[in-house]
């Protein structure tokens, strides 16, 4: 199994951003209905909705979310290259 360690090096290349919709119901419920999915966390990527904590954990078990995830590493690795 990784560590969290070098899942932490890896996530911090990749551009993410959370918000807290647990503090007002109006943006929780919609969240709710646009997803279809009534519990939270909710993992969005490029605005498609790709599921919960349960589904999620699985995508990584099986090395679907990292597959899923790919275009996005590709990108923030270019441009760290291209940095450096």
């Amino acid at each position: 199994m990784t560590s969290w360690k070098s899942w932490r090096k890896w996530l911090l290349d990749i551009p993410l951003s959370a918000r807290n919709i647990l503090e007002n119901s109006e943006p929780k419920n919609g969240v709710k209905d646009f997803s279809n999915w009534p519990t939270f966390p909710q993992l969005f990527i490029k605005g498609e909705f790709i599921g919960g904590s349960d589904i999620i954990l699985n995508m990584h078990k099986s090395g679907e979310l990292k597959e899923k995830l790919k275009d996005l590493t590709a990108g923030t690795s270019q441009q760290k290259e291209d940095s450096e």
